[in-house]
């Protein structure tokens, strides 16, 4: 292994401290605790719907071990240091019916959900520690919804993982923004493929190309995630993925659209179907390929111009610091069945790939940039024992 820019032209700009930012969204916390909490003891759905409608800040309701039939809502909501709780008093509390959070300063923990959603459309929320199982449209959806946590989870589902829905009249003001999924454990979503049944879906297409929804995506585990063609879909803008681990699956990490999105320290292993971007102002720093390629996508239009089931083709991608096993980085990938165009504008800083590993395919302004580094950081194989319910919160200790 080798570390190579490329063969072509090296050009001399210097880097823009913008450029060389670790992180563009918040590292979000929300810790809380129990202690001195006014305890509400429920052990049916009936009295979980009760002590949800009376709930008032530093409650914690304790639910028994057991079964809770029935459609929930938490409007209520707490206040920062003093959160409204629903969580498992001991044993396992199984929620079998949607469960709506649209207050603000709520927890969810230490839950089981069975074939029905978790939807929070309210602020500084927190879901933790909780199972997911079943079928239906998502496991947790996050719509019109600001500075929330998913965090801690095990998630194993027929349908989406955890879906960021957005809305709203201006793309540059989403009122779901700011949002923080991480250690969570995204697993075995396998089967006959249908598409909307990503691990992670930030946006929908087309609509959501431009908005700046700023969510950080850090330090999960998707391994298995194949019932669509897609691992995680990333369908807006602003965006960090950081540190997550991407296992063994027949699907992609896929930039689908939007600009200004950060793939990040990242360790990318035997994803059959590549890390794909399209759309503008992508960075690509710091990650670890192992047999997984990177695809630098062509498309039907930039992204201005794009219209329903069209591609943008990558303009502006950035790429550095990466490390390639076994895998190789395509600049310029067309499908021969649509008429596409090639990338823009790429550029290519020191990438440990062998030479024979690197393919310019098609398109234009492809540079070299000695200059163009990764920030600190190292990505890390993560495994079960590093997500999910029972690891360690090295943010709430």
């Amino acid at each position: 292994m080798v570390f190579v820019s490329t063969a072509i032209a090296c050009a001399a700009a210097p880097i823009a401290e913008s450029q060389a930012q670790s992180m563009q969204s918040p590292a979000l916390s929300l810790c809380y605790t129990t202690a001195g909490s006014r305890r509400i003891d429920v052990n049916s759905g009936a009295q979980l719907a009760q002590a949800l409608a009376n709930a008032q800040p530093g409650d914690w309701i304790a639910l028994a071990p057991g079964a809770y039939d029935g459609s929930f809502d938490l409007n209520a909501s707490g206040q920062e240091g003093k959160p409204i709780v629903v969580s498992a008093a001991a044993g396992t509390a199984t929620i079998t019916g949607p469960f709506d959070v649209s207050g603000d300063f709520d927890v969810l923990a230490n839950l089981s959900f069975t074939s029905a959603p978790v939807t929070l459309s309210g602020s500084r929320d927190r879901v933790t520690r909780s199972t997911f199982r079943g079928e239906g449209r998502y496991a947790i959806g996050v719509s019109g919804a600001r500075y929330n946590r998913i965090d801690h989870n095990d998630v194993s589902v027929r349908g989406h993982g955890i879906q960021i829905r957005l809305s709203g009249k201006d793309p540059g003001l989403a009122d779901t923004t700011g949002n923080r999924i991480d250690h969570n454990f995204i697993h075995d979503m396998t089967g006959n493929p249908e598409n909307g049944n990503e691990g992670i879906q930030i946006g929908q297409s087309p609509n959501s190309a431009n908005w700046q929804v700023r969510t950080l995506v850090d330090h999960n585990l998707l391994d298995r995630v194949e019932i669509d063609s897609e691992i995680i879909s990333v369908k807006a803008g602003y965006n960090t993925i950081a540190y997550n681990t991407f296992l063994d699956s027949a699907a992609a990490v896929s930039n689908r659209q939007g600009s200004h999105n950060d793939y990040m320290f990242n360790y990318i292993e035997g994803v059959k179907k590549d890390m794909i971007v399209w759309g503008d102002d992508t960075r690509v720093f710091g990650n670890v390929f192992v047999r997984t390629n990177l695809d630098i996508m062509g498309g039907e239009n930039v992204s201005e111009n794009i219209g329903k089931g069209q591609f943008p083709l990558a303009r502006r991608t950035m790429i550095a610091g990466n490390s390639f096993q076994d895998g190789k980085l395509n600049v310029g990938v067309l499908r021969p069945t649509r008429q596409w165009q090639g990338p823009q504008d790429t550029t290519l800083g020191d990438n440990r790939i062998d030479a024979q590993n690197v393919a310019r395919l098609s398109g234009s302004g492809t540079t070299a940039n000695a200059a163009l580094k990764a920030p600190a950081g190292q990505a890390v194989k993560l495994s079960p024992a590093d997500v999910g319910p029972g690891a360690k919160d090295a943010d709430c200790p």
